[in-house]
């Protein structure tokens, strides 16, 4: 990048912010033709935002020139959802109880239904709580709302409620949530057989489970909004801080050594299934 002309590298780096925006309001995981046109709209706003009307104007009319200034934001769409996995890979053998000698038998009842999104004890799980693991909030904060130069902080009105009566109730985005929930699914997964075996976060490799998450979230928005709303509220506030975890009292528990999750096969179907959406706490 420093090899660069100063306007372009200006432009390279303020695309990368609107880059990583998209990334987490609108799809985490692009397919090559989104990631095309995704890296294109961010740095032609960009040279236009800082008023750099010649290179706007080129990148509009150029398509090699396009292409050539492309290969860097290109290459940062992995590295910024590799950033996301590196914060999960610090904390899922300890927030889940994990030792290498366990992890055999327990990693496939995390991964049956997507087991790993629920908070609750060892041996039960509350399938009226979709994604209240308290490391789903820790991840949301760390990644998205910490600093200064946090996305939070520079795309705050990029937040929006899924209640049309209710706008001032932000929520954590759906491409944000299934992002990190599909980061923790990679990072459980190099650990499935006891041994660490790196695993690359790739679409190649996670694109599917990140859609898992998306499809699920989608059912549960579909079937209870209200539940989806107050579920993806209380998340953007507890990664703003602004609300404690509370504890879970009366909750549909269901044992990890039913019969139901004893499978380690993960669907979207059939983690919809099991979700208890009409359970769903609504206001």
């Amino acid at each position: 990048l420093n090899a660069q002309h100063s306007h372009v590298r200006e432009t390279i780096r303020a695309a990368f912010i609107s880059l990583e925006a998209d990334l987490v309001f609108v799809d985490s995981f692009p397919n090559d033709l989104g990631r095309s046109h995704t890296v294109a709209k961010a740095l032609r706003e960009a040279s236009k935002i800082l008023g750099l009307h010649g290179l706007t104007q080129r990148l509009n009319v150029d398509d090699t020139f396009l292409r050539a200034l492309s290969a860097l934001p290109k290459q940062r769409i992995s590295t910024f959802r590799s950033s996301i996995k590196k914060i999960t890979d610090a904390h899922i053998l300890v927030h889940y109880d994990l030792n290498p000698a366990e992890c055999e038998e327990k990693i496939p009842k995390l991964f049956a239904h997507m087991n790993y999104i629920y908070p609750g004890a060892r041996d039960v799980l509350p399938y009226n709580s979709p994604y209240q693991n308290p490391l789903l909030d820790a991840v949301l904060r760390t990644a998205f709302f910490t600093g200064q130069s946090s996305i939070a902080n520079k795309h705050p009105y990029r937040f929006m409620s899924s209640l049309p009566q209710r706008p001032e109730e932000k929520e954590v985005p759906m491409a944000m949530l299934a992002l990190v929930g599909a980061a923790v699914h990679a990072s459980l997964s190099e650990w499935k057989t006891g041994t660490f075996k790196a695993i690359s976060f790739s679409a190649d490799s996670y694109l599917d489970v990140y859609y898992e998450h998306i499809t699920l979230l989608q059912v549960i928005k579909d079937k209870n909004v209200r539940g989806y709303h107050k579920m993806m509220h209380r998340l953007y506030n507890l990664a703003r801080r602004v609300l404690h975890l509370r504890v879970l009292t009366e909750c549909s528990l269901v044992s990890l050594h039913s019969g139901t999750v004893a499978a380690a096969a993960i669907t979207a179907g059939n983690a919809a299934d099991v979700v208890d959406i009409a359970g769903m706490d609504v206001d």
